[in-house]
């Protein structure tokens, strides 16, 4: 009988071990690839910047890969949902607070949905941030 209590004990222990090692799976956020409101330098073609970024520090995405075939439930346009977070104030003359809004993003996995003639590419990023 102690030895039946033993091994249960020891099964329990370790699945409760590998369960907590197990890296919980991020939510995925899909944006609308809008060339209005991206930014592509020949230089650092693997940057996505973005329009409203500052000159005190620079957001910008990383490109990680491409992908062909997704299926998003919805896609959200990238100028509405930075320019609605609490990071943005249009009031003041820095706009954007580009450090804070890499932070809350980077618990995200992100795909610009980019459409071009009758294809549809998920380039997969990583949200970033720079000191210029």
């Amino acid at each position: 009988m102690k030895n039946f209590i033993l091994i249960n004990f020891i099964i329990i222990l370790f699945s409760t071990i590998s369960l907590s090692a197990q890296e919980k799976q991020k939510d995925t956020l899909y944006f609308d690839y809008s060339e209005n409101y991206i930014l592509i330098y020949d230089v650092t073609p693997n940057k996505i910047y973005i329009v409203d970024s500052s000159d005190d520090g620079t957001f910008f995405f990383e490109k990680i890969d491409i992908k062909i075939n997704k299926d998003p439930k919805e896609i959200l346009c990238l100028e509405k949902y930075i320019r609605s977070s609490k990071y943005y104030d249009k009031h003041k003359k820095v706009r954007l607070n580009d450090y804070r809004l890499a932070e809350p993003l980077d618990n995200y996995t992100i795909y610009l949905v980019k459409k071009t003639n009758n294809k549809v590419e998920y380039i997969h990023v990583q949200p970033n941030f720079e000191i210029e």
